[in-house]
């Protein structure tokens, strides 16, 4: 009756969805990466980005005096440009919450490496020493990450380059990875990430599929909460 799919590439899903729309046959549900020609759920991954964004520049505002020397966008292009839109929010969130950082600040990084479905975290790390190795009179450093295994990459480049000091990393997905970091004591680098509490997506795309089936009138896109786990309110999440 219908078809939910996850798949996280979106050339792959705007194809099949194009396909059966133009046939009158199944319709789809994409979760949390937008297809052409089907329904979505999930994250309005811009205004995610901007709620990091915003929390990020409030971190750099208490820690950093509202410095900010430099960014680094550490995105994946096979994900898509709805994904990037993560990134590109966290820009917008920093900018609207009174940091000054002009876009030729701010470096894009892709990091796909040699796979398009799988990231090394590897390759991951090395990307982000680079940039570190690449800027070394900056102290003020915000990285923004498409999800937490770059927020990983991100943390384990800093500390193998001694700069945890120069660096503020936010990220995306609230995964066990960034939530056991976050529960670190002390001082660390790798501040923030978003949840999209997933474990609540299951009940409300069920919903969703009841409507569809039913012909009842749905918006073409419906969007989950999100907000930033930190370390001051990660024993609450």
């Amino acid at each position: 009756d219908i078809i939910v799919d996850a798949s996280v590439l979106a050339e792959a899903g705007s194809s099949l969805a194009t396909e059966y729309k133009n046939n009158g046959s199944v319709p789809i549900i994409s979760v949390d990466n937008q297809y052409d020609n089907a329904y979505f759920f999930g994250v309005n991954n811009e205004q995610a980005g901007i709620v990091a964004g915003e929390f990020i520049a409030k971190k750099v505002h208490d820690k950093w005096n509202g410095q900010v020397d430099s960014m680094l966008q550490f995105y994946r292009e096979a994900n898509g440009p709805e994904v990037k839109k993560r990134n590109e929010g966290i820009y917008t969130g920093m900018i609207e919450n009174g940091i000054d950082l002009p876009e030729d600040k701010v470096t894009w990084v892709e990091a796909s490496g040699t796979s398009q479905t799988l990231v090394d975290p590897g390759v991951m790390k090395s990307l982000v020493t680079d940039y570190l190795t690449a800027h070394p009179d900056d102290h003020h450093i915000v990285i923004g990450c498409f999800n937490d295994d770059g927020g990983s990459a991100a943390l384990a480049a800093a500390q193998a380059t001694n700069r945890t000091e120069d660096v503020m990393i936010i990220s995306h997905n609230a995964d066990p990875a960034g939530l056991d970091n976050l529960r670190i004591e002390g001082e660390n680098c790798w501040v923030g990430t978003v949840c999209y509490s997933p474990e609540t997506y299951g009940d409300q795309i069920v919903e969703l599929c009841k409507k569809i089936i039913a012909k009842e009138e749905v918006a073409d896109q419906t969007f989950a909460n999100v907000f930033v786990i930190s370390d001051e309110n990660i024993d609450e999440y």
